[in-house]
């Protein structure tokens, strides 16, 4: 199928937990988007990523595909809305509330209360207390 803005969709094949298609090609599972790619626009360099300009990642219409870096794929990402942060992430293991607590009183909230309380290793708080880690969802 056809989309109105030209995004080619409808694999009939897997989708990844992503939402990517894949398809079994040389004995492993590759994305569906880079072998479009490699067999319209030629090789992928080493090391990069397959971008889609679309914004949609279930498109596999060469022309909407572009070579990246990871870095590249992360700012694209940041600039349309997609980055998740805080609770949204699927690995966070605390919610935004906790983390601001800790943030608002680090003396109240010691390491070794925050241990007890919710289970946070020493490395993992100093992180958030020093804003390392953890940036809340705005």
């Amino acid at each position: 199928m056809i989309t109105e803005n030209g995004c080619v969709e409808g694999w009939p094949g897997r989708y990844d937990k992503d939402g990517y298609p894949r398809t079994l090609a040389g004995g492993k599972y590759r994305l569906v988007a880079r072998l479009m790619y490699e067999l319209y626009r030629g090789p992928v360099p080493d090391g990069m990523c397959i971008r889609h300009r679309c914004d949609n990642r279930k498109c596999i219409n060469p022309q909407h595909l572009e070579v990246g870096t990871h870095q590249d794929n992360m700012a694209d990402a940041k600039a349309r809305g997609r980055h998740c942060r805080g609770e949204a992430h699927r690995w966070t293991r605390f919610p935004d509330a906790i983390v601001s607590l800790i943030r608002s009183d680090p003396q109240r909230y010691s390491v070794h209360v925050v241990r007890e309380l919710w289970g946070i290793r020493k490395s993992q708080y100093y992180r958030i207390v020093n804003g390392e880690s953890r940036q809340i969802a705005a």
